[in-house]
């Protein structure tokens, strides 16, 4: 009778140790499944912020192509850069009246008194 129970107890401490061998293994694959969540996430939320900032780009690039093919656009583009008028308008030319103008220089006055020798001693001593 000892003997079978001296077997059981073997076979208990063998199937112990190999589901606790088989529950490290499960721990460390499910370690490294986290990891590699946490990994792919952050490079999700990384190309997800790219993209949204090339969705904002094209948002602005069509309101310019869309403000390059108005009419304003034109008109203002053959005002500034052609220097062209339309009927009606009065260009103004600044002329410049005589030479150039020279700005005087401004006198510098010194705020600073001279002191004298004594007066540094008087200072360092007595104040």
């Amino acid at each position: 009778m000892q003997n079978i129970l001296d077997r059981l107890m073997n076979n208990k401490q063998i199937v112990a140790m190999i589901l606790f061998i088989l529950a490290g293994v499960l721990l460390m694959d499910l370690n490294y499944r986290v990891a590699e969540y946490f990994t792919v996430t952050a490079e999700r939320d990384k190309v997800e912020t790219q993209v949204y900032g090339l969705w904002v780009t094209r948002e602005v690039l069509k309101t310019e192509i869309a403000f390059a093919n108005s009419n304003p656009a034109l008109e203002k583009g053959i005002r500034d850069e052609l220097k062209m008028a339309l009927p009606g308008d009065h260009r103004v030319v600044p002329i410049p009246m005589g030479g150039p103008i020279a700005t005087p220089a401004p006198e510098v006055k010194s705020t600073q008194r001279s002191y004298q020798y004594w007066e540094y001693w008087w200072a360092l001593f007595f104040e």
